[in-house]
């Protein structure tokens, strides 16, 4: 893969990291200092809750270490750790993980702080396991399924970002309600398409680095079998190797 390339990809994936990153620390602080302009872009959408903002800050700290690094790995795991929390609290209509502990202390102004969506914790589960894929086992397959997650990341976020565009969430607000889903937050949106480039990035530079180590190792092969057929065959006709 070209140098440049290569740059390409890992600009995009820090680019991704720190704007996540940025996302859910500026949500974090609206809920910490009573700023509703952080949390939510228009007074009527729904806001970014502070489950959503800490998994965005610890998903965003991971591609900005994406180099294997232990702490990329250990912000990844806490990233599941807390989406799989609250998807139990979901499947056994319980609130048993407190996962929205962030607001226990801020004032009665915060009582009905919401959720994390059904949909944003698919969302960072997709992420995390796709991180994992690709760090955890050094095979096509995974990479592909690395991507595969990352194409789910996308297609959910610019879907929920052309949803608040054409203003489709008053038309499915209802519906959501209904079914006990939660329309997803425009910021949260944005953050789910940023972590899907970053991690399709990823899957696709780990893919060509593979293809030109594999190459590399080839190539040497090919060059100490050539030398020593050239030396054997010196040998066989008794002339000595210039």
């Amino acid at each position: 893969m070209p140098a440049s390339q290569r740059t390409d990809y890992h600009r995009i994936v820090f680019l991704a990291g720190i704007v996540t990153f940025l996302i859910g620390g500026a949500a974090l602080s609206g809920w910490a200092f009573d700023l509703p302009l952080l949390t939510r872009i228009d007074p009527d959408w729904n806001p970014m809750v502070p489950g959503t903002a800490l998994c965005f800050v610890l998903s965003g700290l991971s591609l900005l270490g994406s180099g294997k690094s232990l702490s990329a790995r250990i912000f990844v795991w806490l990233t599941l750790l807390l989406a799989g929390a609250r998807g139990l609290e979901i499947a056994s209509h319980r609130q048993f993980t407190g996962v929205e502990f962030l607001a226990t202390g801020w004032g009665a102004q915060f009582q009905n702080i919401g959720h994390m969506s059904p949909q944003t914790v698919m969302g960072f589960l997709a992420f995390g396991i796709g991180m994992l894929s690709i760090w955890l086992a050094d095979g096509r397959k995974m990479r592909m399924f690395a991507g595969t997650m990352a194409g789910l990341l996308l297609a959910m976020g610019v879907t929920v970002t052309f949803g608040y565009w054409l203003k489709l969430q008053y038309l499915f607000e209802t519906i959501y309600i209904e079914t006990g889903l939660i329309w997803m937050s425009m910021q949260t949106a944005v953050g789910m398409t940023l972590l899907g480039a970053g991690l399709l990035c990823l899957s696709i530079r780990c893919e060509e680095s593979s293809v030109a180590v594999v190459a590399e190792q080839r190539a040497k092969q090919i060059y100490h079998t050539t030398v020593f057929l050239v030396i054997v065959t010196s040998v066989a006709v008794d002339v000595p190797p210039s």
